[in-house]
């Protein structure tokens, strides 16, 4: 309770109960699942000052000069994402929560379900589509 909470959500469709309890089914759900929707959300209870602190010192800098610095280094480091628009949400949020660490969440929410199938295609064909494919968005602190 000190460190943080993580919440994990989603809506998924096309799983029959059945299959998902034997390991023979698991093609089958694999082939007919889909994802309405996903949360993920962190919730700060201090690791992210004590892991900034502990950062700052082994660099002998102070907390505030570290995260100026992680912020400046952002857009660079996001770049091997390959979705500038993307890239440019997250951006913002890890700015904001940086600056500020009190909650960061992630939240896909396509206007159709998405088959499972599909997803792991393009995970291998062209990963940087798949915020976009799953409409991602990014927040923090809300």
């Amino acid at each position: 309770k000190d460190v943080a909470k993580v919440e994990l959500g989603g809506v998924f469709s096309g799983v029959p109960l059945s299959k998902l309890q034997s390991t023979e089914g698991m093609q089958e759900v694999l082939a007919t699942a889909k994802i309405e929707n996903m949360r993920i959300r962190l919730d700060n209870a201090g690791i992210v000052e004590k892991l900034l602190d502990m950062q700052a010192r082994q660099m002998g800098t102070t907390r505030g000069d570290l995260v100026t610095q992680f912020n400046a280094a952002m857009p660079m480091m996001l770049n091997v994402i390959g979705n500038p628009g993307f890239q440019t949400k997250l951006a913002a949020a890890l700015t904001a929560f940086l600056q500020d660490p009190k909650s960061l969440t992630i939240v896909a929410a396509p206007g159709a379900p998405v088959p499972v199938m599909q997803i792991i295609g393009i995970g291998q064909s062209a990963p940087q589509t798949l915020p976009d494919v799953l409409s991602v968005g990014v927040t923090a602190n809300d």
